[in-house]
Parts: C-alpha cells; sequence; structure tokens
C-alpha cells in the first residue's frame, strides 16, 4: 500500500518536490547528495506540523523525501534542461540532414526525411 502524501504548500518563492529517498528500505545516499549538490534542501517536518523521528529532520514518507528549491533557480534549471535537449535536437537533425544515403543502413534507408537547412 502507498502511503498517502501530506498536502503541503511551499512557502513564497520556493517549489517543493518529492524526491527519493530510499529503494526497498535502503537509504539512497547518492540520490540525496546529487539533489543536495544541485540546490534542493530537505523540507524540516515541523513547518507543516508533520511528526518525524528526532534524528532525521526531514519529511520523509513512504521512501520519498520532501525537498524545497527557490523558484528561479528551478526556473533556471528548466531552462538549462531545455537548452541541452535543444542542442541535442539539432545536432542530431544536422546529422542526419547531411547524411548521405550511403551513411545509412539499409533498413532505415526507407525514413530518411530531408530538412530544411539552417539557412
Amino acid at each position: 500500500m502507498t502511503p498517502k502524501l501530506p498536502d503541503v504548500t511551499p512557502p513564497d518563492g520556493y517549489v517543493y518536490e518529492w524526491k527519493r529517498y530510499s529503494l526497498h528500505g535502503v537509504v539512497d545516499q547518492g540520490n540525496l547528495s546529487r539533489m543536495r549538490r544541485s540546490g534542493w534542501q530537505a523540507v524540516p517536518p515541523q513547518r507543516h506540523g508533520i511528526t518525524a523521528s528526532e534524528c532525521l529532520n526531514a519529511t520523509v514518507v513512504g521512501g520519498l523525501i520532501l525537498m524545497e528549491k527557490p523558484a528561479p533557480d528551478v526556473l533556471e534549471s528548466m531552462r538549462a534542461d531545455q537548452r541541452a535537449a535543444d542542442n541535442q535536437y539539432n545536432m542530431f537533425a544536422r546529422r542526419l540532414s547531411e547524411a548521405t544515403g550511403d551513411d545509412i543502413p539499409e533498413k532505415h534507408r526507407e525514413h530518411l526525411v530531408k530538412l530544411p537547412s539552417d539557412t
């Protein structure tokens, strides 16, 4: 049975997300470290009146931890992710448009579509 996540609202200027805290009862330290390095911080349970163990100053429910990050930082991360995705797509599209029939395996040639040039 999946536990019900508390209905919580972040303070103005912040974004909340539930992140993986543990998997099959084992704390995922690597994921927690990545989240902290990317600016996410644990939300103290006292902020929303949630009971938690005294040794863990975080809101953890069923293997998930509630984390917060300033909204401008989240927006910038989303923009950076979109730029990376656009760059990857554009690189692949350029390579595909520059490919000749000889560069593409026979079984894939029927799917070759000539893209407009970037000019």
